[in-house]
């Protein structure tokens, strides 16, 4: 009868440890693997504990999405800015070209 009792506990336990852990990290590495795929789709984030709460109530797995999605937010801004000035580069050279023919 222990046996059972223990038994039961224990798989509870694992229960409880797939949800609150193995999930999450099974999601971050699905998400992970989206953002690495092709050319890298930066507006990929992780599902957030609902938007009351602060980052002291945060499990450790909330923490590392909401650190996550800030990187991602962070990443995707950085990415924008890169392509903005490549392309004002770019019409600055075309106008500089432009410019170069007429002299």
């Amino acid at each position: 009868m222990p046996f059972f009792f223990s038994a039961i506990i224990c798989l509870a336990l694992f229960l409880l440890l797939k949800i609150r852990v193995f999930d999450k990290i099974n999601q971050l590495i699905a998400t992970l693997r989206r953002v690495a795929q092709g050319e890298g789709n930066l507006r990929v984030r992780l599902k957030l504990p609902p938007a009351g709460m602060t980052r002291e109530t945060l499990d450790e797995m909330e923490c590392m999405a909401f650190d996550f999605n800030h990187m991602m937010d962070r990443l995707e801004e950085t990415y924008t800015q890169l392509v903005k000035a490549r392309q004002d580069t770019e019409a600055a050279k075309e106008e500089l070209l432009s410019a170069n023919e007429t002299l």
